[in-house]
């Protein structure tokens, strides 16, 4: 809920969501603050209803995904983060872009290493189509920083239990999620989703973004596209 231009910035996101013809419902997951964030929005944001599921303890993106399965079980669903800022996003386009595969990750082409050090990268071939993911690489495969931003199959739950616990962080993750399906056969691609992201977890985080002229035109709500949404303050 840190406050970036008028609004929270799970805000901005939110707001895109409910900009898209075909979104029928926003799913937020909650656990810090969660009671300031349903007061903050409702059961519905600009005519698209909301609702609430509860993560207990923060235990990763993938337990946040299957605290949501009740909402959005049994259809393809889009997962975005609620601390992203993104200047001109292509929800639009990227969600036109899902249907030729079964799972399409949002990327940032164009990154230094330092940054894509902080997220993941993954190696591709002919019709964007990922073959290889790594998270938090030691060196950069290429200049392409993946995000959170992923449209997921309806069978995404299935394929949560089949990918094994990543044994450093003790828990399964995003990017073995994604590899798990790509080893099953299944056609994960990559779509260049903004100019410039950045993760914002407090408020020297924002300050950052603040000063980077990279975010001058930060992106405000933007078109058209696809499927349920899941969001992960």
């Amino acid at each position: 809920m840190i406050n970036y231009r008028g609004m929270p910035i799970v805000e901005h996101t939110v707001a895109r969501m409910a900009e898209l013809p075909h979104i029928e419902e926003i799913v937020l997951v909650v656990g810090y603050q969660a009671d300031t964030v349903v007061r903050h929005f409702g059961m519905h944001y600009r005519g698209v209803p909301i609702t609430y599921q509860e993560q207990s303890g923060q235990r990763g993106l993938v337990d946040a995904l299957g605290c949501a399965a009740p909402a959005v079980r049994g259809a393809p669903f889009l997962l975005l983060l609620g601390d992203e800022v993104m200047v001109e996003p292509r929800f639009g386009d990227f969600l036109d872009d899902f249907p030729r595969y079964d799972a399409l990750l949002g990327a940032v082409p164009g990154q230094p290493e330092d940054r894509i050090r902080k997220t993941y990268t993954f190696l591709h071939g002919t019709d964007r189509l990922v073959h290889r993911l790594v998270e938090k690489p030691v060196v950069a495969l290429n200049d392409l920083m993946g995000t959170g931003i992923v449209a997921l199959p309806a069978d995404t739950f299935d394929l949560i239990e089949r990918t094994p616990v990543n044994p450093a962080r003790g828990e399964r993750d995003l990017v073995g999620l994604l590899q798990t399906a790509i080893d099953e056969g299944r056609r994960v691609g990559w779509f260049p989703i903004c100019t410039t992201y950045a993760n914002v977890n407090d408020e020297d985080d924002l300050r950052r973004v603040d000063a980077d002229p990279r975010f001058v035109t930060a992106a405000q709500p933007a078109p058209p596209a696809q499927p349920r949404t899941a969001v992960s303050p």
